[in-house]
């Protein structure tokens, strides 16, 4: 089975995002990320340091490396609920072999599904990625 386009980019998103995520948090903090010095400069998880008030390091330390390796691994458990799976249905000629999902399965929905859908459009997904 050839996987969808939308699949395959969300695969290589995630282990693209992992990959980074790893890099970046197996460095070795000397501050506590987001935490400001006296002058105003704040650590991230990265060891940059950013002229930020406290709103933006609280994001910086809120969706850093620990934050990105577990959303990875979630959407990677919904992705393996949201497999493929061949049944008899509609494949917009007639009656047909169509992969549908597992977990969704509609006669009418092909494979993948709204959900899989929606997950690689939040990594940047859209139908002209082919």
């Amino acid at each position: 089975m050839v996987e969808h386009p939308a699949v395959d980019f969300l695969r290589q998103a995630h282990s693209r995002a992992e990959g980074l995520a790893r890099a970046a948090h197996s460095y070795k903090l000397v501050a506590a990320p987001g935490s400001p010095s006296p002058d105003g400069w704040v650590v991230d998880e990265a060891l940059c340091l950013l002229k930020a008030g406290a709103p933006t390091a609280e994001f910086i330390v809120g969706y850093g490396p620990s934050t990105v390796l577990r959303r990875v691994g979630v959407e990677r458990r919904i992705l393996a609920e949201h497999k493929p799976v061949e049944a008899v249905g509609y494949d917009g000629y007639g009656v047909a072999v169509i992969d549908t999902c597992d977990l969704c399965g509609s006669q009418y929905a092909p494979y993948p599904c709204r959900t899989v859908l929606l997950l690689a459009a939040g990594w940047g997904w859209t139908e002209g990625s082919e």
